[in-house]
């Protein structure tokens, strides 16, 4: 069978076997994740499922599909790692985190080949975001000391009686070392995934494009101080309870949510147009019917 041949059979139809193929993927992959035990990772995955979806259904019809004989071969090897890996996994596997991208990629290839799979770079990039693992991450890029400087900064200027030694915030009676679980990196990787969504999604100008990704970072660098402040004052022992609800119960999701939230407004405020609303209809195409006004029109006509 040529080349030739195979290109035209996938090119029939192509939408349906493509919404299929994508959706099939994305249930595989939100069904691993939900029994992964990370709340993060679901609720990043869910929102790249559904931008990228709305993302491809938005050019369904400006959409290359045109795959040659080593693209299909390529998509099916990728796609077929996928699924076996996939069939094998139980709770959390560091692969649920570029799955995704490869599903994306295998998906690509076997729907435009290699020379059209450019064509699904703002997809793929939106993905990248998932790919790198929080604690590898947090190895490479260490905030711990500025965040426990910026903890310890707030709690002084609001009045506790704090000090610092390196990452140690100490207060009288307790204390807490931020380390690098606690710098939140994963958090600025949250924000900063969210900021491309809403970039590849809604037109902004390049001096927004600019202003985001760095509005994301300070958010969740200043929500994340925040909260390592927080766990600092409720470090006392007889805040046992408190503590390990705020740091790995129900209560550490807040920071998070309030981050988003954050963001989600900024987003918001500069979606919304500016400046007056204005009729296109040209002044002389208006005209006036006398006899509606009751007689003559004071109106002198143009």
């Amino acid at each position: 069978m040529s080349s030739s041949t195979l290109s035209a059979g996938f090119s029939r139809d192509n939408s349906i076997w493509l919404l299929a193929s994508f959706t099939g993927l994305a249930a595989i992959h939100l069904s691993l994740a939900s029994k992964a035990n990370d709340g993060s990772l679901l609720s990043s995955s869910l929102v790249y499922w559904i931008a990228i979806a709305s993302m491809l259904w938005s050019r369904k019809k400006t959409l290359s599909f045109r795959s040659g004989l080593s693209g299909i071969l390529a998509g099916i090897l990728i796609l077929s790692l996928v699924l076996v890996k996939s069939a094998f996994m139980q709770g959390y596997d560091p692969f649920l985190r570029i799955l995704p991208f490869l599903s994306m990629t295998g998906l690509g290839l076997l729907a435009s080949g290699l020379t059209g799979l450019s064509q699904f770079w703002k997809e793929l990039s939106i993905l990248s975001f998932l790919t790198p693992p929080p604690s590898l991450l947090e190895q490479v890029i260490n905030t711990s000391p500025v965040t426990a400087k910026f903890s310890t900064a707030l709690l002084w200027y609001t009045g506790f009686p704090v000090t610092r030694e390196g990452q140690y915030i100490l207060i009288p009676n307790g204390g807490v070392e931020v380390y690098s679980g606690c710098s939140g990196v994963d958090n600025m990787l949250h924000l900063l995934g969210l900021s491309a969504v809403f970039i590849a999604l809604f037109p902004t100008s390049k001096f927004q494009k600019l202003v985001l990704p760095l509005l994301a970072i300070v958010i969740a660098f200043v929500v994340n101080g925040i909260r390592v402040g927080v766990m600092a004052v409720l470090s006392e022992p007889t805040n046992k309870a408190l503590f390990d609800y705020w740091h790995k119960g129900d209560g550490s999701l807040l920071f998070s949510m309030v981050s988003v939230v954050l963001l989600a407004t900024y987003c918001y405020f500069i979606s919304v147009p500016e400046g007056p609303v204005t009729c296109d209809l040209p002044l002389n195409d208006v005209t006036v019917d006398d006899s509606e006004l009751g007689g003559s029109s004071p109106y002198t006509e143009v």
